[in-house]
């Protein structure tokens, strides 16, 4: 699926910059793969995966002797798997954003849990205790994570990690 992004400005020769969270500040876009629009007032973005399932964006505007930033807007991918599949097992992640631990619950038991980078990379391992999945995460590095969980008959959810 696709998605976009615009902004309005009344001002004439304004100059445009889109920015994407990266779970550690913003960084500014530009146009390849799959985004178009970077330096305009409307942003492109095609092949949107689960993976990007609430990013935030915004667009600094830049004229003569003046200029401002957009309100950050949250791009919400949503399809048959992963991220719709987290709430109908109660999936639950916190502290997120973290920065040295977190603790997964679920309604739903839970068979396998880890957590990959968004190229679907296995970083780590989360650990069972008994009643909740824990992981020390204080080795990956700032940024975006995903939290792939497996259920006891085989069903996949798919949560966002931001790591401090």
């Amino acid at each position: 699926s696709s998605a976009q992004f615009s902004v309005s400005w009344s001002g004439t020769g304004a100059t445009f910059q889109w920015q994407e969270y990266d779970g550690s500040g913003y960084q500014d876009l530009v146009d390849g793969g799959d985004v178009s629009g970077a330096t305009t007032a409307t942003l492109n973005l095609a092949n949107t995966t689960l993976a990007q399932n609430q990013f935030k964006y915004r667009c600094r505007v830049f004229e003569e002797f003046c200029g401002g930033i957009s309100d950050e807007a949250t791009l919400s991918v949503s399809t048959g798997s992963g991220i719709n599949e987290a709430d109908a097992i109660g999936l639950t992640v916190f502290p997120n954003p973290a920065s040295t631990n977190i603790t997964l619950q679920a309604k739903t038991p839970l068979k396998q849990a880890w957590i990959t980078d968004l190229n679907g990379k296995r970083l780590l391992d989360l650990q069972y205790n008994g009643s909740l999945w824990q992981a020390d995460i204080s080795i990956l590095a700032k940024g975006v994570y995903l939290i792939d969980v497996f259920t006891e008959v085989e069903s996949q959810a798919v949560r966002r990690l931001v790591k401090l």
